[in-house]
């Protein structure tokens, strides 16, 4: 195989991760769950997590684990276009930036988080004109 085979074999397999998927766990009782990721949100969304939850990013190859009560900021980004420049299991610093919105005006914002922590998930909320995200950030207690 020859040298410019080699390096576009190379490239093809970095690009197959962009497409890999979010895959979601729930621990119980010691064992390790598979579960569906819509179910997540419900998990995270009082500011707690009410069970212990498992998020492996196949994109970045990376997995976090927030703790049964583990604290969870959530943001919301809402417009009519949300482009998001973070990942599932990705560090955040205290205002880093999460992205951008384009409003209804056309104006330009920035999502930003006001804790630094984990971006332990990312929902996009379905049926709604504007795009809509959730973002779930634990500042503490979370682990690789």
């Amino acid at each position: 195989m020859g040298r410019a085979t080699e390096r576009v074999r190379k490239e093809l397999e970095k690009l197959r991760k962009y497409y890999g998927a979010t895959k979601c766990y729930v621990e119980r009782e010691g064992r390790r769950e598979e579960v569906p990721c819509e179910s997540i949100p419900e998990l995270l969304r009082e500011g707690t997590a009410k069970e212990t939850v498992i998020v492996c990013n196949e994109r970045l190859g990376k997995c976090v684990k927030a703790p049964k009560g583990t604290s969870i900021e959530v943001i919301e980004a809402e417009g009519r276009e949300v482009y998001l420049i973070k990942d599932e299991t990705e560090d955040v610093g205290r205002w880093s930036k999460l992205g951008y919105i384009i409003t209804g005006k056309g104006e330009g914002r920035t999502i930003k988080t006001p804790k630094a922590g984990k971006i332990i998930f990312i929902e996009e909320v379905l049926g709604e004109k504007p795009d809509h995200y959730r973002i779930y950030v634990a500042s503490e207690g979370v682990e690789e």
